[in-house]
């Protein structure tokens, strides 16, 4: 089980515990858990789950039910090709590049609506959408055709709260007043405009929103905005992201396979073609 927690918790004493952790609809330890932040490492700057680089929530959003093991590429999930979640984001972008903040929060809560939690809603329920949870769903084969589905998540434990079923609210009313965690991002980049802080509001909430659909280095690559944040939350990348990295190179096979009046490009050609930096 992993547990993401956040910093200032010090319930747990170390990442990774064994045997420790007692699940309390049967009364058993949990094999194996991972938190996030153990009380000696739980500062705001402190990096989750530090040294264990191999070791990380795993984001389920894709899973396939129907998918014989791990490697598979044959499934019978939908492919995606457009979300109306980001349909209102976009509409949201707009707004905020023509400064109609309070207009563009009305997209946002609207998402942030539908994600809140509703009266009665269990919140430790998981359901992964990829129908492994079937019956006659298909284990992989290493593991014997097990299927190690399991309908539930680490809600409770990691946010250390007492169950329950009330509604949740995540309306955001003003955008002067944006919501806490926001307010952290905003002030550990500097900005102060209006304009800045509703790009940032925008910019986490296609984060939360789109989450593992293969958007954020575009998005932060597009609004400029990218070096600023891998410096200010990505220790790994902070001593050698560059400027150059808002686009990514343009690969050699294709700069040797163009022509120019039926001949390769000379070396200087290249060079010229190729984004700047590489």
């Amino acid at each position: 089980m992993y547990v993401i927690n956040r910093p200032g918790d010090t319930r747990f004493s170390k990442v990774e515990l064994k045997d420790e952790i007692v699940y309390s609809k049967t009364g058993k330890t949990i094999p194996t858990v991972f938190v996030a932040y153990p009380n000696d490492r739980n500062n705001n700057d402190d990096v989750a789950l530090y040294d264990y680089t191999n070791r990380y929530a795993p984001l389920s959003k894709f899973i396939d039910g129907s998918r014989e093991s791990r490697d598979s590429r044959v499934g019978y999930r939908d492919g995606i090709l457009a979300r109306l979640g980001e349909t209102y984001l976009i509409a949201a972008e707009v707004l905020i590049r023509q400064g109609e903040y309070q207009q563009a929060l009305e997209y946002i809560n609207d998402l942030r609506a539908r994600a809140a939690y509703k009266e009665g809603e269990d919140r430790s329920a998981y359901c992964d959408g990829g129908a492994a949870y079937n019956e006659n769903s298909l284990g992989y084969v290493t593991m014997g055709n097990v299927n190690s589905y399991f309908p539930e998540n680490s809600y409770y434990e990691s946010n250390n709260i007492p169950i329950t079923t009330a509604a949740t609210s995540l309306e955001i009313k003003d955008y002067h007043h944006l919501p806490e965690e926001d307010e952290a991002v905003i002030e550990k980049l500097g900005y102060t405009s209006d304009y800045d802080r509703m790009m940032c509001l925008l910019l986490n909430e296609r984060s939360r929103e789109l989450c593992g659909e293969f958007y954020r280095w575009e998005d932060l690559s597009r609004t400029k905005t990218l070096v600023e944040r891998a410096k200010a939350f990505n220790p790994d990348a902070a001593p050698n992201i560059q400027e150059r990295h808002n686009l990514r190179p343009i690969p050699q096979t294709y700069l040797d396979a163009i022509q120019k009046d039926g001949h390769a490009l000379t070396a200087e050609e290249k060079k010229a073609q190729q984004n700047p930096g590489y």
